[in-house]
């Protein structure tokens, strides 16, 4: 089994804090069976015999590679081939990840310890040399480099040996003799968490710049002592060290599941993909500095189409042995479902990217295929490591599972038919300048050798050579700014500070340059002159992608001034990654530029600036401020500010301004809403009257509308033209409904406002809606005469068919809720309309509005029995929707006045109407349906409502009684097939009953269905592969009358 499989722990020093929170409240038996699962194997003999990840008999046949070759498919043009095995190389078992050396020689990671060593067994996962010497696409040689490790998950050549994770130590390796054994050992860093070996650091990759990033997955504190101080994360990180200053550093730090992936293009910008989830994320733009412990917040991923997972190894497309067409595109590894290799094209989208799917490179249809890491050769071909392993999963199997692999091991060949392989680069003891030359090469992996080799050369020597090399650069050549970026790097290696070529690439023609300058500019801050106002500059840079690089830089200086530069970025266009790096960056910054505020000192004259900062604050930090127009804006356009922090916004404005504070309230709606006061833009208050950036927010304007209409009379009077505006313009119905209350308070009367709406159908609802505000009793009565000749006249007319009518007539019926007494009128009004089937949804909520003990007896009666006959037309498949929950909620109410015989007869027909509806979420990283069981009755109409927050895809199939397993079974075989997903993992059987779709992250389904008619146990279940076997249920169906509410089961 993969260590990328699941995010569950494979011992119990995995109990961390956030862990327990998660179980607080699960019931002790489903722990003990949850614990019970990691310590006794599972299922009888029998079914140790058959593999649960297809259904039936164990296939051992692709233990075979031939056989395993049969089945893996390659996309048109390209063919694949075994480069390695256990078959002749029995060390490649469980092999994990791999990287090649200046030699061009394959290392591979091996680790057939995992997931847990074995008392009395001693670990012996290995580090693999593989040869390929008469270079016929296959191995013929083999050295074991290093054995006796324990769990390493990742590991990278350079320095003259070979950095290695090892549970909680980050080691160095190195062979002194030259027989290509490891005989020198030597712990650099330790205090890694342990807390799940398969978290474990992993994805090793050099950066251009000379750090070696790794990266950790969630349940893992860590807290490593550097010769800098603690370096502390916990809960999934990408960390950066760099071996020449022993630096060691957060690169990102968000709440993954189990990143195993990290890739970086040509020009420096990183991709990282998370293995549990199958999320794929633009490394740039969330790796902004963030204080421990916390975290980014969450970001959308670049990728689209299919989402598969878990997923592992990524790799970009950098070789002229491939297709044109392939070069560029990103590749992603997936070990469950498809288990084979995505392929996306990336573009360009403002400052990052986009990767659009396009034909997957490689897919098998033998699900003891998984393939976890990949890299292109010396020869450009792609080279895949397959961890293969029939049993996957920590949670679904105990780890002592005896069928667990630990004897496979392949690596796979891909390349390009008719296509001649690459020339491998000679790397390998060449003098410096021949290294140098090799930068110009058009293969990433290439270039990313020799900067390894060059990053090894004595850096007296290699300077010289690179100043003369740069020196000679053709500054004509089209790839001369690109070469310049690679230079750059290389004193970056070797820690050689040159701001002159540096200076030269922020100024370089291609943004791309410009782009990764800045990276290197942030590396190099303390050790550069001008470096701000170098930042300030590139945060006004026309290119989006330079500007997010500055405004990440500037996470990392905690001044004022890196803020007041960062909020510089809000004068130009912003987009997506741009936000969010600039919110990472001021959330980081906010301890200093709060203060700055807080002594009433500002950080930036543009108002559109400064309305962002404040947006920052919490609403008691915004409180706090020293009063301005833009603290008093804020405070007036936010959701959660007390109303006397209000108030004194609008006193504080009024004095400013020379105003009411009643003229400042109808300001802030109209800002609010958007709508322009007479005179357009030269009507407004100031000049940095924020309206085009505020937002419409229906709370917030409600509450200022409260706030408005608890005005006296007399202080409406003198706003009343511009509460008439508000009443006829304004954007938002609240708005508008609003200020024709207002207009009534001012009025004392209703008579003007109701001529002010007669120009029009809008106007009439609005000012009906708004009479729900009045808390005027008088007011209110005095409406009662105009909305029952409005009824009267559309009564006489027919009741017109038309949107704009029947919006009227359900407006003035809500309205007639609000109006106190005439109770027998409104009553019998309303009654009416449900028996002559006109506006009924509006006269069955203007009922339940009305106090019950305002209902006249006599027409209860009537109105019940009317009610059961309106919802008896309803059809089943509407049954869920409000018009019909609403009708049977009525109809109970009023029964509950009746005589008991009237009473049991009346809720007995509703009852027979009633749809059941039933919620079932999928509980986030548990693997499990919130409820076990819930009840219906044989024959009732049902509707599951299927909510997933989680981060993996979920189905929900209900089968035949003692189906599950065989359900199961089937469904999982299913993973073999290209048609799996667009099936929803739904297997082709009798035994599904019913089922949902396949549905995503915080996606919902609703299922409707008869229940069955033979009580009995029926099963729900999630069928993707793995799931079923902790994620099932029971739908318990009874004979009528008999039914309950199950465990946990919600209607």
């Amino acid at each position: 089994m993969s260590p990328v499989y699941s995010s569950c722990p494979s011992r119990p020093s995995w109990l961390t804090l956030r862990v327990l929170r998660v179980l607080r409240g699960v019931p002790f038996f489903v722990l003990f069976t949850f614990f019970v699962s990691f310590i006794v194997p599972t299922g009888s003999a029998q079914e140790q015999s058959t593999e649960p990840n297809r259904g039936g008999e164990i296939d051992l046949a692709s233990m075979d590679p031939e056989v395993a070759l049969q089945r893996l498919k390659v996309a048109d043009g390209y063919e694949v081939n075994l480069f390695a095995s256990e078959q002749d190389f029995p060390e490649l078992a469980n092999a994990i990840a791999l990287t090649f050396d200046s030699r061009g020689r394959l290392w591979v990671m091996t680790s057939p310890t995992y997931p847990h060593y074995h008392p009395g067994m001693a670990p012996n996962d290995k580090l693999v040399i593989l040869e390929d010497n008469d270079g016929d696409g296959r191995a013929d040689k083999r050295t074991v480099f290093a054995d006796g490790l324990y769990l390493p998950m990742g590991f990278e050549l350079g320095d003259g040996g070979v950095y290695v994770s090892q549970q909680q130590n980050f080691m160095f390796l190195r062979d002194t003799d030259g027989d290509d054994r490891a005989d020198e050992r030597r712990i650099i860093l330790h205090g890694f968490g342990t807390e799940d070996a398969h978290h474990n650091a992993s994805a090793f990759t050099w950066g251009p710049g000379g750090g070696l990033y790794f990266q950790e997955g969630t349940f893992l504190h860590t807290q490593v002592e550097t010769p800098y101080g603690p370096v502390r994360v916990e809960y999934g990180a990408v960390l950066r060290y760099e071996p020449r200053t022993e630096k060691l550093s957060v690169f990102v730090s968000y709440p993954f599941a189990n990143p195993w992936g990290h890739v970086i293009d040509r020009w420096g910008q990183s991709f990282v993909s998370d293995a549990s989830n199958g999320n794929n994320y633009y490394g740039t733009a969330f790796s902004g500095h963030v204080n421990y412990p916390k975290k980014q917040k969450e970001m959308e991923q670049w990728t689209t189409g299919t989402k598969v997972r878990p997923t592992a190894g990524i790799e970009l497309v950098s070789s002229r042995h491939f297709p044109e067409e392939a070069q560029g595109n990103f590749l992603l590894t997936n070990v469950i479902g498809f288990q084979g290799i995505k392929q996306y094209r990336v573009e360009d989208k403002g400052s990052g990217f986009v990767g659009i799917e396009v034909e997957a490179l490689l897919q098998a249809s033998d699900t003891n295929f998984r393939p976890i890491d990949l890299q292109f050769g010396p020869d450009g071909a792609l080279y895949v490591v397959d961890w293969f392993n029939p049993l996957i999963g920590h949670m679904q199997y105990s780890l002592r599972d005896p069928r667990r692999d630990h004897k496979h091991g392949r690596v796979w060949r891909i390349t390009a038919k008719g296509r001649p392989v690459l020339d491998p680069p000679r790397i390998d003891g060449q003098p410096i300048e021949a290294l140098l030359a090799l930068l110009k090469a058009p293969e990433d992996r290439t270039r990313y050798w020799t900067r390894r080799a060059l990053r090894e050369q004595p850096t007296d020597a290699l300077v010289a050579a690179l100043d003369d090399w740069v020196a000679a650069l053709d500054a004509g050549d089209e790839e001369y700014e690109h070469h310049l970026l690679e230079a750059l790097w290389v004193y970056q290696h070797h820690d050689v500070v040159k701001q002159d070529l540096l200076n030269r690439l922020l100024e370089a023609k291609e943004l791309r340059a410009r782009a990764a300058a800045v990276r290197v500019l942030h590396h190099w801050y303390d050790r550069v002159e001008q470096a701000m106002a170098l930042l300030q500059r590139m945060v006004h840079d026309p290119a989006p992608r330079v500007r997010l690089e500055a405004v990440r830089a500037l996470s990392f200086i905690p001044t004022v001034d890196a803020a007041k530069v960062a909020l510089q970025a809000l004068e130009s266009p912003m987009d997506y990654y741009l936000e969010y790096v600039l919110d990472s960056a001021m959330t980081t910054l906010k301890p200093v530029w709060r203060r700055e505020l807080t002594d009433g000192r500002s950080l930036t004259a543009d108002p559109r600036a400064m309305t962002y900062l404040l947006d920052q604050l919490e609403p008691a930090e915004l409180a706090s401020l020293p009063g301005s127009k833009a603290v008093y804006h804020a405070l007036l356009s936010r959701p959660g500010i007390e109303p006397k922090a209000r108030q004194t916004a609008l006193e504080g404005l009024a004095a400013l301004n020379g105003t009411q504070p009643l003229a400042e309230l109808t300001a802030a709606i109209d800002r609010i809403d958007g709508t322009e006061p007479e005179g357009g833009r030269a009507g407004r208050e100031s000049e940095d009257d924020p309206r085009d950036d505020a937002r419409d927010d229906p709370d917030v304007s409600d509450e200022l509308i409260r706030m408005l209409l608890a005005a006296d009379a007399a202080a409406l009077v003198p706003i009343r033209p511009r509460l008439e505006q508000l009443a006829l313009q304004g954007k938002s119905d609240n708005v508008r409904q609003g200020a024709f209350a207002a207009i009534v308070l001012a009025d004392e009367s209703v008579e003007r406002a109701w001529q002010l709406a007669s120009a029009s159908s809008q106007s009439r609802i609005d000012l009906l809606e708004g009479t729900s505000m009045l808390q005027d009793q008088r007011l209110l009565a005095s409406s009662y005469p105009h909305i029952t000749k409005l009824l009267n006249e559309q009564s006489a007319s027919g009741g017109s068919s038309s949107g704009a009518a029947t919006n009227v007539r359900a407006s003035a019926i809500r309205a007639l809720s609000h109006v106190p007494g005439h109770d027998a009128e409104i009553f019998s009004r309303l009654a009416g309309l449900i028996r002559d089937g006109s506006d009924q949804a509006a006269a069955i909520e203007a009922i339940r509005r009305r106090p019950q003990e305002r209902w006249p007896r006599p027409q209860i009666a009537p109105l019940a029995q009317s009610l059961v006959g309106y919802a008896g037309e309803i059809p089943p498949e509407e049954r869920t929707d409000t018009a019909f929950k609403q009708a049977t909620e009525l109809g109970r109410q009023l029964a509950g006045a009746l005589p008991p015989a009237d009473k049991e007869r009346i809720t007995s027909a509703l009852d027979t109407l009633l749809v059941r509806t039933i919620r079932i979420e999928a509980v986030s990283a548990q693997m499990r349906f919130d409820i076990e069981r819930f009840s219906v009755e044989a024959g009732q109409e049902v509707e599951i409502v299927f909510v997933n927050p989680d981060e993996m895809p979920h189905n929900l199939l209900i089968t035949s009684p003692g189906a599950m397993e065989t359900v199961s079974l089937e469904a999982e075989a299913m993973a073999a097939k290209p048609d799996a997903f667009a099936k929803s993992f739904v297997p082709d059987t009798p035994d599904v009953l019913f089922a949902t779709k396949l549905i995503g992250p915080k996606e919902t389904a609703r299922l409707r269905f008869t229940a069955p008619s033979t009580p009995d146990s029926y099963p729900f279940v999630c069928t993707f592969p793995g799931h079923w076997r902790t994620m099932n249920g029971v739908m318990q169906v009874t004979r009528p009358a008999e039914s309950t509410d199950g465990q946990g089961a919600r209607e």
